[in-house]
């Protein structure tokens, strides 16, 4: 019948629940020719079939010379693509004949091996297996066949494999040089897989090098087992991988281990017992790349869920080239590590782009400063040309960069033991501030920080921070932060006393006048929690004297702030702030200065909600203030849930609103007038005054409105 299928282009079956078999040999049916051979055959698609067992079994060898793509989906008994036994008989016959040399636990593996040499796919380009029960995708030399099996895929460019639970490895070190075409591999959810090379008995390997020199991308999803990539004494080199993606692989503790068996580490432990010790031994067991790795296009490195507990050997500055195109890193969930980088790795990363970590319960600084305090350059450039940095959920995490003795009390040998909150060195209170310090990240446009309940800032020693790209900032619950910014202190500090006291009330950023010169939008947000007993206090300290810090500032959103007592100090000017949003900030009285308040002639939104304390929202020092305050671009002004608000202005200012359209004012029972002063609203037609957008209300002007509104809520 397969003769007769010289034309057939694709082949595609599913849902088929009693299919057995493709191709099947029925009785004594007689295979007239030795080859079944598919001329035109492009793909091949096999979903959902319960009991297929075989595309075919039987004594014939099967060509398939034009098929490209290969897809076996939720077959769960399929065990073999074409099995060499075409009955139970036949395989009961073999396990006779090689009694004693195989034993019966290897002809069963036998049949569960999905590809043979008698299978031919000589253009195959794509090859997704899902969801079937195999031991292995070729037969390998420990049973006495060549490697021919892999030769006939040797044009394979993606191979994806999923749901394979009895699956050990993929390849052995002799079948990587037939593989010189595969461009993506792709490994999910095989629960029994330990290696994706592995090294089977005394097999041989020719080549001191593995080399994949096409292939572009590797993802290793959540194989539960899986310790290592490859674990052999080759060298590997992937000359064209730009992308690796490695996520819930919990035993994964190294990417090509330098041991390939249990009894080879512990040989290399006795040999180096005295110099490394067990606990360095130990380390380097876990670090996921060694200088045995070359990957000289890596672009994009996502690390999740895997316990190591480094990512980069120290060798890392002897092959800067293995990192020197990385562009995007993110590690999430890796909870032995204890810090990411050391300051002698950070110079290789030049091309870095995008640095996110995520949910690292451990990790107590980002970068780890292996010189001196004293021998500190004073201007570190940050990765040249990162833009993007995220931190997130990072509850040990104390600083961005920290050296060993200001570590000094969560910093033990090769590894980090202790509580984040605690890194306050002694060494470090005994040191004279020669110079200033700066840490610049020259490039940055993004910066979040969200639930780092430990951080205190990124750097012990006094210094000035500079983002000079920096465009939008978020800052989420970071419970030790009392002050965002402060301007930086020109005194030197020598006592130690006050030194530990000056640690304790750092701010998070150390500033100066073009810190932050290009900073557009701005967020803090912290748990409305009254229990607290730290958090943010001041956003800048009131004795700053930078007036125009944040020039180019577009929003401003402060959220759940409950300890915050003032926004900004009453000399600094937003010329372009356009959208001001205060929340939950239950320790404000007041808003903003007269001073501020004459600077926000760009404003365009203001919402004030939920502040309990707050009784005014522009503060005078004085009554009968000749100048009064415009307000040109507003056109949006919300009131919400202020109990003790009694105006916008309590002392005599006059104010003018002349684009707002929309007003909001509730909850505001202590409200009677809208100020003092005259208000002129050009603009305005009605107050709304319940959260029912229907109900407003207009008298003459604003602040008749408001005397309406108050005598109608809250008569007396």
């Amino acid at each position: 019948m397969v003769s007769g299928l010289g034309h057939l282009k694709d082949l595609y079956v599913s849902l088929c629940r009693d299919l057995k078999q493709v191709i099947m040999v029925k009785g004594v049916e007689e295979v007239v020719n030795t080859e079944l051979i598919f001329p035109r055959l492009n793909s091949i698609e096999l979903r959902s079939c319960e009991l297929l067992s075989s595309f075919y079994a039987g004594s014939s060898a099967l060509k398939f010379q034009s098929a490209i793509k290969i897809t076996i989906d939720d077959c769960l008994n399929m065990i073999t693509f074409a099995s060499t036994f075409s009955t139970e008989q036949e395989k009961e016959t073999a396990y006779r004949e090689t009694e004693g040399h195989l034993g019966k636990k290897e002809p069963d593996i036998r049949s569960r091996i999905i590809f043979f040499d008698t299978v031919v796919f000589s253009n195959l380009e794509e090859l997704n297996l899902y969801g079937i029960k195999i031991n292995q995708l070729w037969i390998t030399s420990s049973y006495t066949v060549t490697s021919q099996e892999i030769l006939n895929f040797r044009k394979l460019k993606r191979l994806r494999i999923c749901y394979c639970n009895s699956l050990e490895y993929l390849f052995t070190p002799s079948m990587v040089s037939s593989l010189g075409h595969l461009e993506d591999l792709s490994v999910s959810s095989c629960k029994d897989l330990k290696q994706v090379i592995m090294v089977k008995g005394v097999e041989e390997v020719v080549n001191t090098e593995l080399i994949f020199p096409w292939l572009n991308f590797i993802s290793l999803y959540y194989c539960d087992k899986l310790s290592s990539f490859y674990a052999g004494s080759s060298a590997l080199k992937f000359q064209s991988v730009i992308k690796i993606r490695i996520e819930g692989c919990p035993n994964m503790i190294t990417f090509a281990s330098t041991f390939s068996t249990e009894q080879e580490k512990e040989t290399t432990y006795r040999g180096t017992e005295g110099h490394l010790g067990k606990k360095e031994l130990d380390i380097r067991s876990q670090t996921i790349f060694f200088d045995t790795v070359d990957i000289p296009l890596l672009d994009d490195l996502y690390l999740g869920s895997i316990s190591v507990q480094q990512i980069w050997h120290s060798q890392i500055t002897l092959m800067s080239s293995f990192v020197q195109n990385l562009r995007k890193l993110k590690v999430w969930c890796c909870n032995n590590l204890k810090y990411l980088f050391t300051s002698s790795m950070v110079k290789s990363f030049e091309q870095l782009e995008v640095l996110k970590i995520e949910e690292c319960k451990e990790m107590q600084v980002v970068i780890l400063i292996e010189e001196l305090v004293e021998k500190e350059k004073t201007s570190q450039t940050m990765f040249p040309k990162l833009d993007r940095l995220e931190l997130r959920y990072l509850p040990q995490l104390v600083r961005f960069c920290s050296n060993c003795n200001s570590f000094g009390e969560v910093y033990e040998a090769q590894g980090l033991s202790g509580s984040g909150s605690q890194v306050v060195a002694a060494a470090q209170s005994k040191l004279v501030e020669r110079e200033v310090t700066q840490l610049v990240f020259p490039r940055v446009t993004y910066l979040k920080l969200s639930r780092l309940p430990n951080f205190k800032g990124f750097f012990p020693k006094i210094h000035i921070t500079k983002w000079p790209l920096l465009k939008r900032m978020i800052v989420e619950q970071c419970d030790k932060v009392k002050t965002f910014a402060s301007e930086f202190p020109s005194i030197e500090i020598t006592d130690g006393d006050n030194q530990l006291e000056r640690q304790t009330q750092d701010p998070m950023f150390w500033i100066g006048k073009d810190s932050f010169s290009c900073l557009e939008e701005l967020k803090f947000q912290q748990n409305d929690n009254m229990k607290r007993i730290n958090g943010l206090m001041h956003l800048w300290k009131q004795e700053s004297d930078l007036k125009l810090i944040f020039y180019n500032l577009r929003s401003l959103e402060v959220l759940e702030c409950i300890k915050l007592v003032n926004l900004v100090p009453s000399v600094v000017s937003f010329v372009n702030l356009q959208t001001l949003e205060i929340s939950k900030c239950h320790g404000l009285e007041n808003l903003v200065s007269y001073s501020t308040a004459k600077s926000l002639e760009q404003l365009e939104r203001m919402s004030i909600t939920d502040c309990d304390l707050v009784e005014e929202i522009v503060k005078c020092l004085e009554d009968n203030v000749k100048d009064g305050i415009v307000f040109s671009q507003l056109k949006s002004l919300q009131l919400r849930g202020l109990p003790k608000l009694s105006s916008f202005c309590t002392m005599r200012c006059d104010f003018e609103f002349p684009s707002l359209k929309e007003a909001i004012v509730i909850g505001c029972p202590q409200m009677k007038y809208f100020s003092m002063g005259k208000t002129i609203t050009k603009e305005l037609r009605n107050v709304q005054w319940t959260d029912d957008e229907e109900k407003r209300h207009w008298a003459s002007d604003l602040d008749s409105t408001i005397q309406d509104l108050s005598l109608k809520r809250y008569p007396h």
